[in-house]
């Protein structure tokens, strides 16, 4: 071991810098390579980290259109809408004569005491 190892190894943690402890990191990513404790990629491993990071892309890409997105859910029939009834286009002056009703039949309703 040289001196520099030992001196950046006697130093406390929080006054290391990464200067110094790149090359101590850097030896022993070698060390660890020459024992065999790391293994080459293989194609195998480089295959399964393509499929890994690509296939969340690809269908981000795919579904970011709502065409698509449309169409499985669709197919796939799992979201049941039931059918919409007619719809009367309602004046806001109707709206507030109904509210103004139930508001009164409310009131009539609570008992004298109260």
């Amino acid at each position: 071991m040289n001196s520099r190892v030992l001196l950046t190894a006697a130093r406390p943690f929080a006054a290391r810098s990464f200067r110094s402890s790149a090359p101590m990191m850097k030896e022993a990513a070698e060390d660890a390579t020459a024992k065999g404790y790391l293994k080459r990629r293989t194609p195998l491993e480089l295959l399964k980290f393509g499929m890994f990071v690509s296939i969340p892309v690809i269908m981000m890409l795919h579904f970011r259109h709502p065409e698509n997105l449309n169409y499985y859910i669709q197919m796939c029939g799992y979201v049941k809408y039931p059918a919409e009834a007619d719809r009367k286009q309602l004046d806001p002056d109707v709206i507030m004569r109904e509210i103004d009703a139930l508001r009164a039949k409310k009131a009539d309703e609570k008992p004298a005491g109260k």
